[in-house]
């Protein structure tokens, strides 16, 4: 047994035991210095971060978990805001997010996952909560090279107001331009459908869903034609409009496509590149103007119709889910808050992207070889809502 042990502690295992004692120790001053080498920041716009802990389902501020990492990226891409994105610890993420001279804050409120991973199921638990205390948030803070995001919440106990942390961070540094048009890409097996509404409507048929059979023209204002595109914008696009009498307006443009492989499975994958005039932040009846009215796009083999319920409404024949939840047939992509505009350019037509990397989903064509493609808008803003469909991008990638 001596021996045995005189092996094992042999002056090569000594000497291997000091040199990851001493590489350790390097890496954890380089780590150091790292840190102590950035500058800290001044603002949100711009900046990348760690973080480091976030307010779980039991309202308690919670580190995050071990071998795990989320992060949050906030690339400006107006005076106001831009896009945020990063990792959950499980899957990426994209959204909005816009910021006032008060601090205040309203990121991701349209926040989607571009990736569908499945995780270990704490890891999506943590994800889940980490994504609710995110969206909540209404204030920041920077102090050095930490931030907080919080609310105001109502003490009854000291019947006072104070500021609740949600999620907590750590600087990394800057921030990289996030550019969704970059990440749209056509494979070269893939086969690409794009539509620019150049001459007419190209074969997109419109209509109106989730409102009575019986509603009333006058007030709900309701109107989609081919037209040019607005103030300065070039060429022409199809233009909707509807007023969210109902509390669920959805308003569409489907197409047919054929010559596909009968009974072949495809990859789906959308672009939209929209015209509104709607800048991020703006509150209204019911919802936002822009983050309460949800982008969707899908595709079926079934076409897609309205029909009358018992009840006596319009709806979808597929599903199509409701607001901001997504069905089997169709999905998020994004809302109608156009990043490129502020309130100070409210009411004027900009284009902006919309499109569905990452959310890809798998379908398959029917026996002759036929799908049908869907876009459309689920309000939940109690108000009017224009907007124009500039072109419209498909790309199938047989599976």
């Amino acid at each position: 047994m001596k021996r045995l042990i005189k092996l094992l502690v042999s002056p090569a295992m000594v000497i291997l035991f000091l040199l990851f004692v001493f590489l350790a120790a390097c890496n954890g001053a380089t780590e150091e210095e790292a840190a102590e080498d950035l500058e800290p920041p001044v603002h949100l716009h711009g900046t990348a971060w760690l973080v480091t802990a976030y307010e779980n389902s039991e309202g308690e501020l919670v580190e995050i978990l071990e071998d795990t990492e989320i992060t949050a990226s906030f690339s400006q891409e107006t005076v106001d805001g831009g896009t945020v994105y990063g990792f959950t610890g499980c899957n990426d993420y994209q959204g909005d997010y816009s910021v006032s001279p008060e601090n205040n804050v309203w990121p991701g409120i349209n926040l989607v996952l571009t990736t569908q991973n499945r995780c270990a199921e704490p890891v999506m638990e943590q994800e889940q909560e980490f994504i609710t205390a995110f969206i909540n948030s209404r204030q920041w803070q920077i102090d050095g090279l930490e931030m907080s995001f919080t609310k105001t919440e109502y003490n009854g106990e000291t019947e006072s107001e104070e500021e609740v942390i949600l999620v907590a961070f750590d600087y990394t540094g800057e921030a990289e331009e996030y550019s969704s048009e970059e990440a749209f890409v056509v494979p070269e097996d893939g086969l690409e459908f794009t539509y620019t509404f150049d001459d007419d409507e190209e074969g997109w048929i419109t209509g109106f869903a989730d409102l009575p059979a019986d509603y009333d023209p006058a007030i709900y204002e309701l109107d989609s034609e081919w037209r040019e595109l607005p103030d300065d914008l070039d060429g022409y696009g199809i233009y909707m409009q509807g007023h969210n009498r109902s509390d669920d307006l959805f308003m569409f443009l489907k197409r047919q496509v054929d010559g596909l492989e009968p009974g072949a499975t495809y990859q789906a994958t959308f672009r939209l590149i929209l015209a509104s005039s709607v800048p991020p932040g703006l509150s209204g009846i019911g919802g936002s103007p822009g983050e309460s009215v949800y982008v969707k796009v899908g595709a079926t083999t079934e076409e897609p119709l309205i029909v009358e319920d018992d009840a006596g409404w319009l709806r979808m024949n597929i599903d199509k889910g409701n607001q901001a939840s997504e069905g089997e047939d169709m999905i998020n992509i994004g809302d109608m808050a156009n990043p490129n505009l502020t309130p100070e350019t409210a009411g004027s037509y900009e284009l902006m992207e919309q499109n569905s990397v990452g959310r890809e989903f798998e379908l398959t064509a029917d026996q002759d070889g036929v799908l049908w493609f869907i876009a459309g808008t689920d309000s939940g803003f109690e108000g009017l809502t224009t907007l124009y469909y500039d072109t419209i991008t498909i790309v199938l990638t047989a599976k």
